[in-house]
């Protein structure tokens, strides 16, 4: 029987119409749940229990639409009920630590390691009721997962698709003044729904075609495979210019680990993209089997050059939830690590030694993840209790110390420990109590992460960088000037005729920050501009540094709307232009004679 007419037959139109209505009921939940959020109403008044319930019927929908083609009625409503059940308490978890102040979805991360987690687990359990085994045989888990895995892929385009067809339908319909269209599919009673019902149907869809997975998987691997040599390649080389570089710069990058973690990843991938399923008629070309038990190899040292860099950091400052999850990555990475080095190093078919190591590390990640997710090694608990422990046993100076990391990141797990810490009187108690009355984040740059005043250009040639200026550095360039990127340059040019000059900073972010100096003395962020090509192709920065420029009047006046200005730069062909103001009008120099410039 064909797949077209499979679906055709009484128990096809039966998965189908099932699958739909799963779609609808969760599209038609999330709806309600989403109406609730906006009109703040119960459960969205409790936000632990409104988001368990978020990333519950989330969780749910996919695991139903997948499993009714892997797992009869009783074993999936188990298994369903169970995910449903760990999904509520990530979220509740997640709703409880509150890192947003008015967080009313999953965070981004707890989402994707809720999906990751679910993914696992339901290849797991589907490869083993398929055998009918507690643990099914290697091609069995293969199969299973690569087909979950393409299926999602394709179920997500699939849907990306729909709303592309549903927004082009809108803006013909739009051409012609009907704008009935646009305005439904924009309404959340009907893009809810619809969603989940085209992801249910995708999933449908490509479930019954088996040949579409199996051909999508064979050539997406295919051509995965074939990377391996050129990144087992650069690997090596790597590893082997080492010792002549020494490690400092690879420690100045300042993202290491996570450099180290990529590229390890990317080396499992690639190895498992070649091996497949182990099961084949031909053996492989020998430029595969090579690489595989290379890059089997280097896994190894590169896994343990991401844990000495994750120690280092630590060491120096403390654990966040970023390194935590590093941790956590590099954990997996080592089971890899010693599994595929023992397949790629002792006698026999090439790397069949991978196939129980892939099996026991998804194991031990869904150990990790499931730790993670929960009380049980929560990250931002983690993270609080190693820095306040940093700060109280001295290692961090309270003046160093982020205490409104505390207030404004940590969730509720940060403002337990300022409230405590607040309590304990001396310096630490007195930035504390700052910190627990602020309403708003201080960002400052550590001094030690900005680009040395001393080192930074100023131009023209001979001009001295004023003494307030560089005073200020810190705060007024920091966000900007970090150390390893590009040098800052300051351009020193009397923009507004006013006898004194106004500084242009550039930091390589494509536009030029303008500061001007008040009458307090100190300088401000007042403006930006653009640093676009002119007519011709010149390059103003360029222009600015040998001087060749001049000021004119701005083009175009300035409008104002109660008090803020929106200053035009560019002129019609989108040519770059200098605005300078021409003698200031009474608003501004009312301004300047409250807080103006510096005489």
């Amino acid at each position: 029987m064909s797949q077209d007419s499979e679906l055709e037959t009484g128990a096809g139109r039966r998965l189908l119409l099932t699958r739909l209505l799963i779609g609808l009921a969760q599209g038609v939940v999330l709806f309600g749940l989403s109406e609730a959020a906006e009109r703040k109403a119960w459960p969205a008044t409790d936000r632990p229990l409104f988001i368990a319930l978020v990333v519950a019927a989330l969780a749910i929908g996919p695991v139903l639409l997948s499993g009714l083609g892997g797992l009869k009625r009783r074993p999936l409503a188990v298994w369903a009920g169970a995910a449903a059940l760990l999904a509520a308490l990530v979220g509740w978890v997640d709703g409880y630590r509150g890192l947003e102040a008015q967080q009313v979805t999953p965070t981004p991360l707890v989402a994707m390691a809720v999906l990751i987690c679910l993914f696992v687990a339901h290849s797991l359990i589907v490869a083993a009721a398929r055998d009918h085994r507690r643990t099914a045989a290697y091609p069995t888990y293969f199969d299973v997962a690569w087909k979950h895995g393409v299926q999602l892929a394709l179920a997500a385009g699939f849907t990306g698709i729909f709303w592309g067809v549903l927004a082009l339908g809108a803006a013909l319909f739009n051409m012609i003044g009907v704008k009935l269209v646009g305005d439904v599919i924009e309404e959340r009673w009907f893009a809810i729904p619809a969603t989940a019902l085209a992801f249910a149907a995708a999933v449908h869809l490509t479930d019954v075609r088996v040949g579409l997975i199996q051909g999508v998987r064979t050539v997406a691997l295919t051509l995965l495979g074939w990377l391996l040599p050129l990144l087992a390649g650069l690997t090596l080389a790597f590893l082997l210019t080492l010792p002549f570089t020494g490690l400092k710069p690879l420690w100045d990058t300042r993202n290491a680990s996570v450099i180290l973690i990529s590229a390890g990843g990317a080396v499992i991938l690639l190895i498992n993209a070649a091996y497949q399923d182990g099961g084949r008629e031909k053996p492989l070309p020998a430029a595969l089997r090579w690489a595989m038990r290379l890059a089997g190899l280097l896994l190894a040292p590169v896994t343990v050059l991401a844990a000495y860099a994750l120690w280092l950091r630590v060491g120096q400052y403390g654990l966040t939830i970023e390194r935590i999850i590093a941790i956590a990555c590099v954990v997996i990475g080592a089971c890899y690590a010693v599994g595929y080095g023992l397949a790629a190093g002792l006698p026999g078919p090439v790397m069949r030694r991978l196939e129980p190591t892939n099996v026991a590390t998804s194991f031990v990640g869904l150990a990790v993840l499931l730790a993670l997710l929960t009380p049980i090694a929560d990250p931002v608990r983690l993270s609080v209790d190693n820095q306040v422990a940093r700060l109280q046993a001295g290692r961090v100076k309270p003046a160093e110390f982020d205490f409104d990391y505390l207030k404004f990141s940590a969730g509720r797990f940060g403002k337990q420990a300022l409230d405590r810490l607040s309590k304990g009187g001396g310096e630490i108690g007195r930035l504390a109590t700052a910190a627990r009355l602020r309403t708003d984040r201080v960002y400052e740059t550590p001094a030690a992460d900005v680009q040395p005043v001393d080192g930074v250009k100023v131009y023209p040639a001979g001009k001295l960088m004023p003494e307030k200026f560089r005073a200020q550095w810190v705060g007024l360039a920091g966000w900007l000037c970090r150390k390893g990127t590009q040098a800052c340059e300051v351009f020193l040019i009397d923009l507004n005729l006013d006898g004194d000059d106004e500084a242009l900073l550039n930091g390589g972010s494509g536009s030029l920050i303008l500061f001007d100096q008040y009458a307090n003395g100190n300088w401000d962020r007042v403006g930006e501009l653009d640093t676009g090509p002119t007519c011709g192709g010149r390059d103003p920065l360029a222009d600015l540094r040998a001087g060749k420029f001049e000021l004119r009047p701005a083009r175009y006046q300035d409008i104002e709307f109660g008090g803020a200005q929106r200053v035009v730069k560019r002129d019609r062909s989108g040519c770059l232009e200098v605005p300078v103001a021409a003698p200031a009008p009474a608003p501004v120099k009312q301004r300047r004679q409250a807080g103006g410039k510096a005489q």
